[in-house]
């Protein structure tokens, strides 16, 4: 059993070994067949076909499957020899008979997968090599055909005498062997930790340096590109190498943070920051010491291909958003946030029990249906995380813990004014007026983007995420009323109203900087603005 975190590189791990870097025992007396099941559809007959499908097609090394049948006979010589006892006895060799009969059985043990895998299997053994057989991607698949993989794979290893390694996700493998599958039978469990992300890109982005001062190399990939084409590719590489080379870095901290172990997300957000519209190449080129800002980071993230966000289409979540239909609360993620990180260590966090958060927000606020929605998009997201690894919400998980994603969403966005200024149109609204003035801030954006008035929409989206905070801060207060919340509890828009103000006048002596002195912002004191991308 290897098991392991999602995209904490299962699949990588066993090619590597198996394939890139074999040690000697592998490379010289092993036959390797990886059954890849990412795009197999999810019923157990089809799992089973391609199982045994990919098992021939991985065994039969030397094609012995499409040989002349002299070859076929002598891998199936055991059934052979008991048709020549039965089916073909009394029959001549050189007779028609013989051969149609005799080519008909052939057929048939063909279209027998198991036996064919079984008598390939024997056929590697005569010549020295042991059979190894991964069944890889099996944590895609529900939790009853989780457990269906397991038992394949054990009739597999028994049929074929073989070794048989499947890869698992941590929390599939914890719950079966508890209460499931795996309690029947005795198995090797092996855990893969993610590796840690910068160390991912910037071996990485080494390597693409290294293939770009090579230019024969370089053009065998893309034959059109020119030296300055070349020279330009490196001097971008360079800068988010040295991004990902510094624990401070924007960049670093947020893929870090968000990707919460997975390394499909980390790739998936740079590659998305990479093309994304809004990531400034030209000026990065231009500045090779470039050093990326929170806001350049923030937007290509969340917007890559978009104006507005949308948390559907997007791997950050709102946590401003109410979810609950029937009595939600703009305050529920914060408050999921602020109850994990109380009293916290901030290098092991505690759990804190499922039931206790439960019970705090049914006995004080009536909103349990909110917070169950909340956490299951926590624990989706990877905000936080439960003690026996369930990803989504469930009455089975104990208690959970926040992540450093939520720490860092918590801490560091929710008073970001490029996050706010993002996630206030995605939020539902209880005022109208507010709603209407949302959606008109919403269009003026659109249109100033759209007509470069870079100014004139900083003023409209600095003025839009007020708009929102001032709701936000009525709505706590609305909230404290309601419920008679006591002073023991926090009041939430005070803190962050305070960050929110200090990010603010980072954003507008920025703003300085780019537009000058005598920007006509529409403010009593004017500080600046960074946003590169706007």
């Amino acid at each position: 059993m290897l098991f392991g975190g999602k995209g904490s590189g299962k699949s990588t791990f066993t090619n590597r070994l198996l394939y890139h870097h074999p040690p000697n025992a592998i490379k010289h007396f092993a036959r390797i067949a990886i059954v890849d099941l990412l795009e197999c559809p999810e019923t157990q007959e089809k799992i089973d076909q391609e199982v045994w499908s990919q098992l021939i097609q991985e065994l039969d090394k030397d094609s012995i499957l499409s040989a002349n049948r002299e070859k076929l006979l002598s891998l199936f010589h055991d059934r052979f020899d008991v048709a020549k006892r039965q089916d073909l006895a009394g029959l001549k060799e050189d007779s028609e008979t013989y051969n149609v009969r005799l080519n008909a059985l052939v057929a048939n043990w063909k279209a027998d997968r198991e036996y064919c895998a079984v008598k390939l299997a024997d056929h590697a053994k005569r010549e020295r090599k042991g059979v190894i057989i991964v069944l890889d991607n099996t944590d895609q698949f529900s939790p009853s055909n989780q457990d269906y993989c397991f038992t394949l794979a054990h009739h597999v290893s028994t049929q074929l005498d073989c070794l048989v390694v499947i890869s698992m996700r941590e929390e599939r493998f914890y719950f079966s062997k508890l209460h499931g599958t795996l309690d029947a039978f005795h198995n090797s469990g092996f855990h893969l930790t993610s590796p840690k992300p910068e160390t991912v890109f910037a071996r990485r982005l080494v390597y693409l340096l290294r293939l770009l001062d090579d230019p024969a190399k370089t053009r065998r990939v893309a034959p059109e590109i020119d030296d300055e084409q070349i020279n330009n590719v490196k001097t971008i590489l360079r800068v988010f190498l040295r991004e990902f080379r510094n624990p401070k870095s924007h960049l670093n901290t947020f893929i870090k943070a968000c990707a919460h172990g997975n390394m499909r997300l980390a790739l998936d957000l740079f590659r998305e920051f990479v093309l994304s519209g809004y990531t400034r190449v030209d000026e990065m080129i231009a500045e090779p010491r470039w050093t990326l800002q929170i806001h350049q980071v923030l937007r290509p993230m969340m917007v890559p291909y978009r104006l507005f966000y949308d948390e559907r289409k997007s791997s950050i979540p709102n946590v401003f958003q109410i979810r609950s239909e029937v009595n939600g609360s703009h305050f529920t993620g914060l408050r999921v946030l602020q109850i994990l990180t109380a009293d916290m260590n901030a290098l092991n966090p505690d759990y804190i029990a499922l039931s206790r958060i439960r019970a705090h927000f049914a006995d004080r606020f009536n909103m349990l249906d909110d917070v169950e929605k909340t956490l299951d998009v926590f624990l989706r997201g990877g905000l936080v995380e439960s003690n026996n690894r369930i990803d989504e919400y469930d009455e089975a998980i104990d208690s959970i813990k926040i992540t450093a994603y939520g720490r860092y969403i918590y801490e560091v966005l929710a008073h970001n004014f490029s996050y706010l200024d993002l996630v206030s149109l995605d939020c539902g609204v209880h005022d109208q007026g507010v709603g209407d003035s949302l959606a008109n801030f919403g269009n003026l954006d659109r249109d100033l983007f759209l007509s470069h008035q870079k100014r004139e929409r900083i003023s409209a989206r600095i003025d839009k995420v007020r708009e929102f905070l001032n709701y936000l801060a009525r709505e706590e207060n609305i909230e404290r009323e309601v419920y008679g919340l006591d002073t023991q509890d926090r009041i939430l828009m005070i803190d962050l109203r305070k960050k929110y103000d200090i990010d603010e006048t980072r954003v507008l002596r920025s703003a300085n900087r780019n537009y000058g002195q005598n920007a006509n912002l529409g403010f009593d004191e004017l500080n600046g603005i960074g946003e590169a991308d706007e």
